[in-house]
Order: C-alpha cells, then structure tokens, then sequence
C-alpha cells in the first residue's frame, strides 16, 4: 500500500462520498488510488469550481466539503474558492499535487509557493515530508474539520510522498497526539494518559475524530473534557479561572437582567448543529430574534420573534432592535461590518455578548470563546433550572409591541408591504 491509498482509506473511513476535482501531473497518484474507492469523483473543468462546489456541497449538506488539484497553476485556480469559504467559516478539506518533496526549493516546472499562499487562507496548511506523516496530518485535518472553528483546511502532497510504500502496522498511532500542532490544540498535554488508553484499542483512525466529539468541547481556545464542563461548570469555573469563565457568568446574569433582548444569530448555530436548541430557547423565552445573511431561514420566516436580517439592507424590524436593545447576544456570527452597518458599532458595543468559537471574531462588551451549540446548553439549562420566562413580564410584551409600532411598511405601487406573497413586484 501507498501513501495515496492509505489517505483514501482515511477518508472513506470518515464517510466521504464526494470529491470535486481537476487532475494533473503531480496528483495523478492520489486519482490512481481514487479509481478503485467508494468514493465518487466529481470532475471540473476548472479548479475554481471544484473549490465552490465543495463550499456549495459543504453548506448544503453540513459536513464538510473535498477539493483537489494539481500543482502550480491547479493550485493556484482553487485561491478563489478557498478564499470564499475561509471568509464564511465553512470547512473544507482542500487538497494540492506538489513536486518530489526532496525538490521543493529547486526550479523546476510549475514549482510555486503553495503553502505560502494557502496559509493565508486557510486555517492550517500542511506540506508533509514522508508517507506517515501524511497520514497523521490528514488525522488532524479530519479532526480540525469536525470539532473547530470552522474553515479550510489545506494539505499539500507532493508526488514522492503520494507514491512512499506504508504499512499501517508500522504506524505509531500513540505518535498521533505528539504529531499535533499544539499552538492550535492547546491543552492536549494534560490530558496524554486519557488519549493513550482510548487510542490503544483503535479499530481505525477515524476513532479519533470520534474520542474528540465525545470527550472534548472547544472552549476558550483549549481542549476541554466535556463531562467535566457540562456537568460540573460552576466548580470548574472556580478552580480554574479565566476571563472565560467569568465572561459566561456575567453573559448570563446580563441577559436575564434585561428587558429588551436580542439574540442576532449567525451561521455558527447551523455548523454548531443547534438549530432545535435555538428553536426550544426562543420558545421558552419569547426573546426576538435577528439573523445574518447566512443564517437567515433557520428560523421560520413566519414566526413574528424573528425580525429578518440585521445590518446592511436588513429589515426595519431587526435594525430598530439592535440599535434600542438593552443587551444583544450574538450567537455564532462574527458581526461583519454588513451586521453591524445599521448604527455606530461603538453606540451599542457595551451591550453585546458575542459568542463565537472563533475567538479572533471576538469583538462584544463581553466575549466568549466556544461553540454556540456549547453555550445554548449553558443557558438553557440556567433558564429551565429558575423557571425562567421571559413571558411573565410585562416589560418583555411592551418591548416586542414598541419592536413593531416602529416598522416602516414599504409602499410599492399599491402593493401594502413588500412581505406580499401573492402580487409579483415589478419596477415602474
């Protein structure tokens, strides 16, 4: 077996379907293990749209997107698409053909700095050097892309490397952890003995996305073990203290001192998968709601608590509400100069708790690095244990009845407001 073969027994391991790709030269040994996989090739006739179908099948289908190229100007064609999808926060798995890794600084055909322009847009971009190395880049890839702050991820595999001989018996899968980038998996260390017993007994490799799934949540840019934060969060807020911890506290106690909420929402509450968990909190707390463009229709464009977009070309509805809020928790957005065009952000920044599990979108009164899904089970849970309801106050009434005394309706030659289902718009 190869290195190419191993990496498509990876991936068919993690349940990939689809790949959307452009062949040439340097990745030919990838396509050559592809021919006989499970796995369906979706041929392009340009890397450009193989880098946009993978960010369309990503957003359609909610795991993650595949792409490949050839080297130079294959890898090149993909800048456009990745681009997108590292603006968006949507995970991709892209993969580039290199030359002979042993040649990689000398001047030979279609030789380009393909690391050092991916790493620009992507949130990790690997160049391994061996056949083993490789495979445990793709493993943090795969693990990347299922438990992290979203985005692409970019693994450039030169033709040597694609071509290595491997045996998995030789594989170290306890070399796996080592392997990692701990500047992004911050934490890991502490936690090696737990990794080593539940790696000892591995069927295959993609156990270890599922080890991360089950024990782990992303949580103020560590690893942390999830019983010991969902179960046992105020005592680990107090032996270990961080701006985190206190962050979340304070979040919760502000929300439920205020009186005129808004929760504007973003596409991490649909990478995050929490889109039930939004729809009990908005049910149990009648609080209004404001999306993004990308998470616009989560929830039912019917319901009154949902305002519509919020920001540049956003409805009367949610921009009146964030610009009078007493206190908006964004959830899973990253507050784009689009979200936030509506107002001075600086009028109403001190009201903002912004929660993203990318803390370099951060930018709120009070910030909270975690997934939303994470911190909707937090307040949840703090709502159903007080019996909390924002519908026992008046106050909340009167907030969603001054939310709609100010919307503007939009005269169009006759037609009453633009939300008319059933007469077509048409200019003058």
């Amino acid at each position: 077996m190869n290195t190419a073969e191993a990496l498509i027994k990876l991936l068919e391991d993690d349940s990939v379907k689809h790949i959307f790709g452009h062949p040439g030269e340097q990745i030919l040994p990838f396509y050559k293990a592809l021919k006989g996989s499970s796995i369906e090739h979706i041929l392009t006739r340009h890397e450009q749209g193989a880098a946009h179908a993978a960010d369309a099948y990503a957003r359609s289908s909610g795991n993650y997107g595949l792409c490949i190229s050839t080297a130079g100007p294959g890898a090149m064609n993909l800048v456009m698409g990745v681009t997108t999808a590292f603006k968006d926060s949507v995970p991709l798995l892209v993969i580039t053909g290199d030359n002979d890794y042993s040649k990689k600084d000398e001047d030979i055909f279609q030789n380009s700095p393909i690391n050092s322009v991916f790493e620009n847009i992507t949130i990790k971009s690997f160049h391994p050097s061996s056949g083993k190395s490789a495979i445990f880049n793709l493993i943090e890839a795969l693990v990347m892309l299922h438990k992290y702050p979203k985005g692409p991820v970019h693994i450039n595999l030169s033709k040597d490397v694609l071509l290595e001989g491997i045996d998995f018996d030789d594989v170290d899968l306890n070399g796996i952890i080592d392997s990692f980038d701990h500047d992004i998996f911050e934490g890991i260390d502490s936690n090696l003995e737990i990794f080593d017993e539940k790696i000892s007994s591995f069927d295959d490799f993609h156990e270890l996305v599922n080890i991360f799934d089950d024990h782990f949540i992303y949580y103020g840019g560590k690893l942390v073990f999830r019983d010991d934060f969902t179960k046992n969060f105020n005592s680990f807020s107090k032996n270990n203290a961080s701006d985190v911890d206190n962050n979340i506290n304070l979040a919760i106690d502000k929300f439920k001192l205020s009186r005129k909420p808004l929760v504007v929402v973003g596409n991490g509450i649909v990478w995050g998968k929490a889109i039930d968990k939004l729809s009990t909190f908005v049910s149990k707390t009648w609080v209004p709601i404001a999306t993004t463009f990308h998470s616009k229709g989560i929830i039912s464009e019917s319901d009154k608590l949902n305002l519509g977009i919020v920001g540049l070309r956003g409805t009367s509805l949610a921009n009146y509400a964030y610009e009078n809020s007493d206190c908006i928790l964004v959830l899973g957005a990253r507050l784009s100069e689009r979200t936030i065009a509506s107002c001075e952000y600086d009028d109403v920044k001190d009201r903002i708790i912004h929660v993203n599990i990318d803390e370099d979108c951060l930018k709120g009164n009070i910030d909270i690095s975690m997934d939303a899904s994470d911190f909707l089970d937090l307040l949840l849970s703090e709502i159903q244990s007080n019996d909390y309801k924002y519908k026992e106050f008046i106050l909340f009434n009167d907030w969603i009845i001054e939310i709609y005394s100010n919307y503007e309706d939009l005269i169009v030659d006759g037609i009453d407001v633009v939300e008319d289902n059933y007469s077509p718009l048409r200019p003058p």
